[in-house]
């Protein structure tokens, strides 16, 4: 306004050196805010993305961890209704220091879900976490050196008033080894299992030394970013198979590769 008013003044006003300095630094202040507003913002870029990220991951797990409820709900009632009067054991993960809190959630959601579905008529008594041997080298123990057909034995004789065993980790990868299988069909227990390999396991499922497995349903299409169906049924059914002596043949021929053919056994 200064600098305006001097020129307009035909030379009656001075300090037009004054007025132009002022400009002068307005300027490079202006410039100079707009600078540090945008290296602020690209300092913080990483701060917002990590959040942005969190909230993502967060996203993620809480729909995992419905999904988990859906399938340990169905297999639950799959379970009441094969199984009533049935004492469970529960075979799960090692429990290993510094492991984050979605181990433990997801945990306690199965145990949550199971006895919803039970409904009084089954019955968990234990819940047994296989021992994971001391890290080598700072390298965390390979999964047959934890879940052995020796370690699943010892569990089976620890817990002899146990009817029912829930497999929460599918069965060892020397599982033909297992002496659980040599038990009479009056004495051993029932067993059902998720999260393990079927691909050798149709004979024993036909012949009902393994009663029930959950297993992914290969035809899926995984969307971390879709809603889970709020109907537990619904939910099961995109994502999982229950695969028993009723319904194997019928899976078998609709998912060619999930299980071996004799040839291959």
């Amino acid at each position: 306004m200064s600098h305006s008013n001097i020129k307009k003044s035909n030379g009656q006003f001075g300090g037009s050196g004054v007025a132009i300095a002022g400009l002068v630094t307005g300027y490079v202040g202006v410039v100079l805010l707009i600078s540090a507003m945008l290296i602020m913002a690209v300092m913080m870029l990483p701060a917002l993305y990590d959040v942005s990220k969190d909230k993502r991951q967060n996203a993620i797990l809480s729909n995992e961890l419905q999904y988990t409820a859906a399938q340990f709900q169905h297999l639950g009632e799959y379970m009441q209704r094969k199984f009533a009067g049935h004492s469970v054991l529960l075979i799960a993960s090692p429990k290993i220091a510094g492991a984050n809190e979605y181990a433990d959630d997801r945990l306690d959601t199965i145990r949550d879900s199971l006895k919803d579905a039970f409904d009084g008529r089954l019955s968990i008594v234990r819940t047994v976490h296989l021992e994971a041997p001391e890290m080598e080298n700072g390298m965390p123990p390979m999964y047959e050196t934890m879940f052995t057909a020796e370690a699943f034995d010892e569990i089976v004789a620890d817990n002899p008033e146990v009817d029912l065993i829930l497999s929460l980790v599918g069965l060892p990868m020397n599982w033909k080894e297992m002496e659980f299988w040599q038990i009479s069909d009056e004495k051993r227990s029932k067993l059902v299992m998720t999260n393990g390999q079927v691909f050798e396991l149709y004979d024993p499922i036909i012949e009902g030394y393994v009663n029930a497995v959950v297993h992914y349903n290969p035809a899926s299409q995984y969307n971390f970013q879709d809603d889970v169906p709020s109907d537990s049924t619904e939910a099961f059914e995109k994502r999982y198979l229950l695969i028993d002596a009723d319904n194997i043949a019928k899976i078998a021929s609709e998912n060619k590769g999930m299980f071996a053919s004799p040839a291959e056994e």
